[in-house]
């Protein structure tokens, strides 16, 4: 029985020594892809602003150029 004992060992232990390899892959794919979404989170909130920024900004110049040209602004009326 100490034989088999010992091959069963081995066997479990090429077996988990696998299975932690393949996990340590996946960990590092998730570690990556995690980055991968902080960062274009951020970029998502900056364009967010920028955007937010651009209609204020158009806005505020549309309001100035309202008396300027009506016909180009009849709709706002």
């Amino acid at each position: 029985m100490d034989k088999f004992e010992k091959e069963l060992s081995k066997w479990f232990q090429e077996v988990y020594r696998e299975h932690d390899q393949v996990q340590k892959k996946c960990d590092q794919w998730m570690l990556e892809k995690n980055q991968e979404l902080t960062q274009l989170e951020k970029k998502a909130n900056t364009f967010e602003k920028e955007m937010e920024k651009s209609a204020s900004n158009l806005e505020k110049w549309l309001q100035k150029q309202r008396g300027k040209w009506k016909e180009w602004f009849s709709y706002v009326d």
